[in-house]
């Protein structure tokens, strides 16, 4: 494993344009009950008789970790924009447009799937941030790349 640079942000890869459960592979490792997840929604699906069925994720803006855990891990399903913020229990769940507003916020992790396979994810903390580098070697996705001062491209938190 690189040695974590002091200006990672986070840990850009990507995951296969094909349904299945990956964001639960992508999370694999963190515990996601840990946290109430805000949910910008965006566009995921179930897979239901071979095409997309139902929304994946419900209607409500906070979802808490348990939740998530079980909408997830379950039953197939295909994104194509995916829009979740993590915070702990207590904390003052906001949604974060920016990399400066996660920073002075108590989110401690961004997940953005844009355009069925690209995946941005933002850590606070560099224990995270590894865990999440080890995760996506593990699950062999492709061209993973630490997210820096220097090379983010993102200039909002906002997956479409």
């Amino acid at each position: 494993m690189p040695n974590l640079a002091k200006k990672s942000r986070g840990l850009s890869f990507h995951i296969p344009n094909a349904y299945g459960t990956y964001l639960h592979h992508i999370l694999n490792g963190i515990n996601v009950r840990d946290f109430i997840w805000h949910n910008g929604g965006r566009e995921a699906y179930y897979i239901e008789d071979d095409s997309l069925g139902r929304d994946l994720f419900p209607p409500a803006r906070l979802l808490d970790g348990s939740t998530l855990q079980h909408i997830i891990s379950d039953e197939p399903y295909y994104i194509i924009f995916a829009d979740l913020k993590a915070f702990q229990h207590e904390a003052d769940v906001e949604d974060i447009a920016n990399y400066e507003q996660f920073v002075r916020s108590e989110c401690q992790l961004v997940l953005l799937v844009v355009d069925c396979s690209h995946v941005y994810m933002y850590a606070k903390d560099p224990q995270t941030l590894a865990q999440i580098y080890a995760n996506a070697v593990a699950q062999q996705f492709e061209k993973i790349q630490f997210i820096t001062d220097d090379n983010d491209e993102l200039t909002m938190f906002v997956a479409f």
